[in-house]
């Protein structure tokens, strides 16, 4: 069976499809989000669209919320209507749409005419550290093993790591062991670890890069909102915040609560389609961070979500 080819406006967006699916699955491939506050049950009459070329099979939900009026006009529920066999153009009008909303990426800074009490305490010496990434790079000159100082090569870096770390224990992610002989031996023994420190009492080398990357280490603080996710790059040096990204939670598509979106991944489609519409939308978020900032993927060596 041959595909058909729906065109959504005013977003100009066209997508091909098999029949049988539902307009709103239909926007969704086409990267297009309509309102859907019921999970596509049809009780909330929030996805109303126009059919302005072509016809499609509706469910015998969409009397309720919609007019005599509005029907003759070709409006339907993008949820409780499929496509057939005939191309579709199908207009969304504004009040159906994820459009025109603010979303906050900066909070509100209070000033001090002086440092906060508890601030001023954790830079008292003996305190503990206001500002503690959770990772941390360390530049390590290693000395080549010889006959009087035969180390291995990770237990070389622990060493020299043991300087800067002051823990007896440390931990090695598999990862970083993946081709380390030749690499040290290759940029004779001038690297850089990144050291995961989530545990304090068993820090982790996460990985060795050539050279000197101590200037190139950045993390990712995502706020993930029931409409609208903000991710925050950082300078793990310093702390200092380098950029802001926000977008509206691709989610919203399968439901615009989170018990639509229980609802929908019970009854319908499953975890998967919400779990690939969240990362899509975090993924081109890091992206614009990246390329927004002159910097590279591999600069970004941890990522805290909430939400």
């Amino acid at each position: 069976m041959s595909d058909v080819t729906v065109t959504f406006q005013p977003d100009n967006r066209t997508v091909s499809v098999p029949s049988g699916l539902t307009l709103q699955e239909v926007a969704a491939r086409a990267d297009v989000i309509i309102n859907n506050l019921c999970g596509g049950q049809g009780v909330c009459g929030k996805c109303r669209v126009k059919l302005a070329q072509g016809k499609a099979s509706s469910t015998g939900k969409i009397i309720g919320h919609l007019d005599k009026k509005e029907l003759e006009e070709g409006y339907v529920l993008a949820c409780q209507t499929r496509v057939e066999r005939e191309d579709l153009t199908v207009w969304i009008p504004p009040e159906s749409r994820q459009e025109g909303e603010q979303i906050l990426t900066v909070d509100h800074v209070v000033q001090y005419d002086q440092e906060p009490a508890r601030v001023a305490e954790a830079r008292s010496p003996g305190s503990i550290p206001y500002y503690q990434p959770l990772c941390r790079k360390y530049h390590l000159p290693l000395t080549p093993p010889t006959l009087a100082d035969n180390l291995s090569d990770l237990d070389r870096i622990f060493r020299e790591l043991r300087k800067n770390v002051q823990e007896h224990r440390l931990n090695v992610d598999y990862h970083a062991l993946v081709g380390l002989a030749q690499m040290l031996r290759k940029h004779e023994w001038n690297v850089t670890a990144t050291v995961h420190l989530k545990d304090p009492d068993c820090p982790t080398l996460r990985a060795v890069e050539p050279g000197d990357t101590t200037g190139h280490n950045f993390g990712v603080a995502i706020d993930v909102g029931t409409t609208t996710i903000v991710a925050q790059l950082v300078n793990l040096k310093n702390g200092e915040v380098l950029g802001v990204e926000a977008s509206h939670n691709h989610q919203a598509r399968y439901g615009a609560d989170v018990i639509s979106r229980m609802i929908f991944a019970c009854s319908q489609g499953g975890l998967s389609p919400l779990r690939n519409a969240v990362a899509t939308t975090i993924n081109s978020l890091v992206d614009a961070l990246v390329s927004g900032n002159g910097i590279e993927h591999q600069d970004i060596s941890c990522l805290v979500a909430a939400g």
